[in-house]
């Protein structure tokens, strides 16, 4: 059984009886207009953020996978992309951790010095006035850049954080993973910089950090 990062933020109870052959059969559940006008909301999003980005890229590193090409065919372009060293690689899908149970990929997968960090693209804003947030400009992907922003702080949205950690997780599965970089970007609704996680640093209860948390 392997599973994306979009179950560490739904009902734990669902996520089992869907993947445990034993638990009980489930309707599927009707289709919800507002869902599905969401989900094409955010698809179109990735899509704008993924042409511009494109434009900036473009000449200088920038691979793009057909996210609507089968997962096998999108896995081999992906590993493709990171062996050759790809500066930017837009709608990577990793290959499937088995042994963990993972799989999923990145909007973005960003090369650094190290190895590769995530940056997902999502339809929600991830900042509030104030000050503090680790941001640096749309097109700077390079996490590091970053510095404390004078007029944003971030906008709690554990999932982002969890989903981040999926990713670098398969990453390290996969052989690709920055070592000494431990983050992963997100662009929100507002698409007026790039926000940074750092992943191990302690930003939940008890001091735990976002990798601690996800593999809890």
């Amino acid at each position: 059984m392997v599973l994306d990062a979009g179950v560490v933020t739904r009902c734990r109870r669902r996520v089992h009886w869907e993947h445990d052959p034993a638990a009980p059969q489930l309707d599927p559940l009707p289709e919800n207009p507002a869902v599905e006008q969401r989900k094409a909301d955010a698809q179109a999003h990735r899509a704008a953020i993924a042409k511009l980005l494109a434009e900036e890229f473009q000449g200088s590193g920038w691979v793009e996978v057909p996210t609507d090409a089968e997962p096998e065919e999108r896995i081999a372009a992906t590993v493709a992309a990171l062996q050759q060293g790809v500066s930017v690689i837009s709608g990577g899908l990793l290959p499937v951790d088995v042994e963990a149970g993972r799989r999923g990929g990145a909007e973005l997968l960003v090369r650094t010095p190290g190895g590769y960090v995530p940056v997902i693209v999502v339809r929600h804003r991830i900042t509030d006035p104030g000050e503090g947030a680790l941001t640096t400009a749309l097109t700077d992907l390079n996490p590091d850049n970053a510095r404390e922003d004078p007029e944003r702080k971030v906008r709690s949205h554990p999932r982002d954080q969890f989903r981040l950690a999926h990713v670098v997780e398969l990453l390290r599965a996969a052989g690709y993973a920055d070592p000494d970089r431990v983050v992963g970007g997100v662009i929100g609704l507002d698409a007026d910089v790039v926000l940074w996680h750092d992943l191990l640093a302690p930003s939940f209860p008890g001091e735990k950090s976002t990798m601690q948390e996800y593999a809890e």
